[in-house]
C-alpha cells in the first residue's frame, strides 16, 4: 500500500469512475448488490419475498403507465453525482433502453425514482438528499411497514421541496395522468 497509513485508507471516498474501474478489473463483480453512496461502498440488503413483489409489481404497473420514448429499470444504477452510483428498486427513465449503452442515466433522466421500504425504510430516507442533489423530479419511498407512500417532489439543493405522505386510502397519480390506490402498492 505504499506510504498510505490505516487512518488514510478509512478516509477514503470512491467516486463512480473509481467503481468503473473497480468492474473493468474484477475487483468488483457485476451484479453485486453494492452501491455507492456519499463515496461509500455500500451492500444492499438481501431482498425477502415481500420486497420482490412489490418491485415486480410495480415495474408493470410503471411500465403500463409509463409516456412515450420511456422505459422502466429496475435494481440499476443511475448517475446522481460524482460520489454516488445509487441502484433504485425502480426507475422511470427518459428515452430508449440502448441510449444508455454508453453511460448509466444521470439524474435529470429520470421521471421517477422508486425506493420499497419493507422491514426499514431508513436506506431509502438516506438516499433522499442524493435524489434531491441529482435532480430527480419524484421520488417515491413505499414504506410497507408503515403502510404509506411518501412523494417527494420539486428537488432543491439537498431536499426535495414537497413531500406528501398517503396512506393506503389514498390514490397517487402515475406517469400517464391515471391514478392508482396506495393500497396496491402495499403487501
Amino acid at each position: 500500500m505504499g506510504d498510505m497509513s490505516a487512518r488514510e485508507l478509512q478516509g477514503r471516498r470512491f467516486s463512480a469512475s473509481d467503481v468503473g474501474r473497480m468492474l473493468e478489473h474484477g475487483i468488483l463483480v457485476e451484479g453485486e448488490r453494492v452501491e455507492l453512496l456519499g463515496g461509500e461502498l455500500v451492500m444492499s440488503a438481501a431482498q425477502g419475498p415481500v420486497h420482490a413483489v412489490l418491485v415486480q409489481r410495480l415495474a408493470a404497473i410503471l411500465e403500463r403507465a409509463a409516456p412515450a420514448a420511456s422505459h422502466v429499470r429496475q435494481q440499476l444504477p443511475i448517475e446522481a453525482g460524482p460520489f454516488d452510483l445509487p441502484e433504485p428498486d425502480l426507475c422511470l427513465t427518459r428515452g430508449r433502453v440502448d441510449d444508455y449503452l454508453e453511460r448509466h442515466p444521470a439524474g435529470t433522466d429520470c421521471l421517477l425514482v422508486v425506493e420499497i421500504a419493507v422491514t426499514n425504510a431508513a436506506e431509502a430516507r438516506r438516499k433522499r438528499p442524493i435524489y434531491a442533489l441529482a435532480g430527480i423530479d419524484s421520488y417515491w419511498i413505499v414504506d410497507a411497514r408503515a403502510r404509506r407512500l411518501l412523494v417527494h417532489g420539486r428537488p432543491a439543493a439537498a431536499t426535495f421541496g414537497t413531500v406528501t405522505s398517503l396512506d393506503e386510502s389514498a390514490s397517487v397519480a402515475l406517469p400517464d395522468g391515471s391514478t392508482l390506490p396506495v393500497a396496491a402498492l402495499l403487501p
